[in-house]
């Protein structure tokens, strides 16, 4: 390479292989950004690429490369950003040493790179002092073994901590929470055991704004087919924390309640137990909630209904018995939820009622329409009831609706789908197969086009797409207008009457008002009547004496 005065060079996504190893870097002292990720490269890293003194970015991740890190890259006094994920590359622990010594370093990310390998004990750091300016630390992805190590709690200004997708062990330490910048924590997909820990409601940044504004631009890549740019600043995350998969047990403490700036809290898939805690509610930027797949208990909190940001909610496996699950009573919507703004709503393997259902799903009035776009009401317990239609009258985005493989006979789910569900033009997916549903299946712009396999297992249904027809019943329209107005609360005004009596009213005075006031008008219609009158007495007089003259022929 001659380019003696190339800055940048960004050739990620090219499909280029060979062996990277016997390039030749030494020229280019004027680099900064070295971007060749997403390539088929081999071999170790060239020696001659710490020669580059200029280089604050370095990118070779999802290559192929193997070998271990060397000590020569410590010579790139501007290195800030370094992705080498998704390699082959070996011993972690001689790296972490190495590259701790990288003053200038914000972002590491090594996700997929050691695979197999053990997080580096503390014995092996041993006066660790370094990563004092990282702010960003992936090492997901790496099936790493051993326990989250002390040696992290050192990292005072770690805003991004990625440890998932790995195997690691023990409980969460509470010094985790005592990390002042520390605002996204993924854990998820480990081993980890132990109670959520409470000093881990009290991360700094999870509960103030944060008061220093000071954010380095970290020097990547621009290309927005990479997903890189959103590295250009680290306030582009969202605060999140995430310990879905693991086997942590216990209480949900009601401390989270003070997390008020977290955006996203995924649970699911542990052994969490007790209640949901109501001081949940506080978290009023909240847009992701899953507590699925735990062994919670107790009722759905009704101030949950305050989070108005909250765009996915999925609870199934929660409430496994119907004495946990109190009545919610439907009058009050006391189960009152922002569906308005809920894309995903996900409710399995519940024990509810209609009552519940109905207060689940109630929508604000003051709202205009409901952008939800997915619903599953999956292998649910006990009684459902009717399908509630008034709900679908105002969920115009719906695009999946799910209520299959419900074991409801007798009174459980039962009567006929709601026409107003032939109304929902977005409609992709619906699923009410195999409960208890009758009558006609609503036409529609789409209905039919739905596979009759949505409906089997419901032997009273029939239409399209079913091959069983219809026959002529009385009993089920009125049953259908029944159904209609279920949950309305209000008796529906004869609109049709309404507007005939109207029509009536303006055609008569519209008609009379005008020989009332226009005295011309007046006498010229009572003259076309009295000719009308006359040339009709003419008419008949003329028709009788030629009937009789006929009968006596």
């Amino acid at each position: 390479m001659n380019c003696t005065n190339l800055v940048e060079l960004h050739l990620g996504s090219n499909n280029l292989e060979g062996d990277i190893s016997m390039l030749d870097f030494s020229k280019l002292s004027q680099l900064t950004k070295l971007d060749l990720r997403n390539n088929n490269f081999t071999g170790t890293v060239p020696i001659s690429l710490y020669s580059c003194r200029s280089l604050k970015a370095i990118g070779l991740s999802r290559n192929r490369l193997e070998g271990q890190i060397q000590a020569e890259i410590l010579s790139l006094k501007s290195l800030s950003f370094l992705s080498i994920g998704y390699n082959q590359f070996t011993n972690l622990t001689r790296a972490m040493k190495i590259l701790m010594s990288c003053k200038s370093l914000h972002a590491l990310i090594l996700s997929g790179a050691f695979k197999g390998e053990g997080m580096p004990f503390d014995d092996d750091m041993v006066d660790f002092d370094g990563f004092q300016n990282l702010r960003f630390l992936s090492l997901a992805g790496s099936n790493l073994t051993g326990q989250i190590p002390v040696w992290l709690s050192k990292l005072k200004n770690i805003e991004i901590l990625m440890l998932g997708d790995n195997q690691i062990t023990g409980p969460i330490p509470s010094w985790l929470g005592t990390l002042p910048r520390l605002f996204y924590i993924d854990l998820s997909d480990n081993q980890i055991s132990g109670e959520f820990p409470k000093q881990l409601c009290r991360l700094p940044r999870l509960i103030y704004e944060a008061e220093d504004q000071y954010e380095p631009e970290l020097p990547v890549f621009s290309n927005i087919n990479t997903g890189n740019q959103l590295f250009h600043k680290l306030s582009s995350f969202l605060a999140i924390i995430d310990l879905f998969n693991n086997n942590m047990s216990g209480h949900i403490p009601t401390e989270i309640g003070q997390l008020q700036l977290i955006y996203e809290l995924t649970l699911y898939s542990n052994n969490f137990s007790g209640v949901i805690p109501d001081q949940i509610s506080n978290l009023k930027k909240l847009e992701v909630l899953d507590l699925s797949n735990n062994h919670l208990s107790g009722i759905i909190p009704s101030s949950l209904a305050s989070l108005n940001f909250l765009r996915y909610f999925n609870m199934p496996h929660t409430i496994t018995s119907k004495d946990q699950y109190q009545q919610a009573p439907s009058s009050k919507a006391s189960m009152l939820l922002p569906l308005w703004g809920i894309q995903n709503f996900v409710v399995s393997h519940f024990q509810i009622s209609v009552d519940q259902i109905r207060a689940l799903m109630q929508i604000k009035r003051t709202t205009k329409t409901c952008t939800m776009g997915f619903i599953n009401f999956h292998d649910l317990l006990t009684s459902f009831g009717a399908i509630p239609s008034s709900f679908f009258q105002q969920a115009s985005n719906l695009t999946s609706f799910n209520v299959n493989n419900n074991t409801f006979t007798g009174n459980h789910l039962f009567g006929i789908i709601p026409s107003s569900l032939a109304s929902l033009n977005f409609l992709k997916i619906f699923d009410a197969s195999y409960n208890n549903l009758e009558g006609p299946i609503p036409t529609g712009s789409q209905f039919q086009s739905f596979d009759a396999f949505a409906f089997e297992g419901n032997p009273k249904l029939c239409g399209a797409p079913l091959p069983n027809k219809c026959r002529p019943n009385k009993g089920m329209d009125a049953d259908n207008e029944n159904n209609k107005d279920e949950g309305n609360g209000h008796h529906q005004l004869p609109w049709f009457y309404i507007f005939t009596a109207l029509g009536f009213i303006v055609g008569f005075w519209g008609v009379c008002g005008s020989l009332f006031i226009n005295k011309t008008w007046r006498y010229a219609y009572f003259r076309f009547i009295d000719n009308r009158q006359d040339r009709l007495y003419v008419m008949i007089i003329v028709s009788l004496n030629r009937m009789k003259r006929r009968l006596r022929g």
